[in-house]
């Protein structure tokens, strides 16, 4: 396999496989490829590193209040640049 860092695909195939997105095959080769390449190994654990960051996501839960005074902030923001 060529060094993916030199081929234009590049961005998608490293992205690609920490997002687990990879045809099976193509996943294979890549992983080959970084027993021997410290480059591509580096940039393949850190975008496993991100997306394993990324899976552990938990969205806040706001509440209502939260909600109405974060819309009377924005209308009060948005009549006093009006009013400039």
């Amino acid at each position: 396999m060529k060094c993916i860092l030199e081929v234009e695909e590049s961005e998608e195939l490293i992205v690609g496989y920490g997002a687990r997105a990879l045809s099976p095959h193509t996943a294979a080769a890549f992983e080959r490829h970084m027993h021997v390449c410290d480059a591509c190994r580096e940039a393949g654990e850190m975008q496993k590193a991100v997306w394993a960051a990324l899976d552990q996501w938990r969205d806040l839960v706001l509440s209502l209040s939260f909600d109405r005074a974060a819309s009377a902030s924005e209308r009060q923001l948005t009549r006093a640049a009006q009013s400039r």
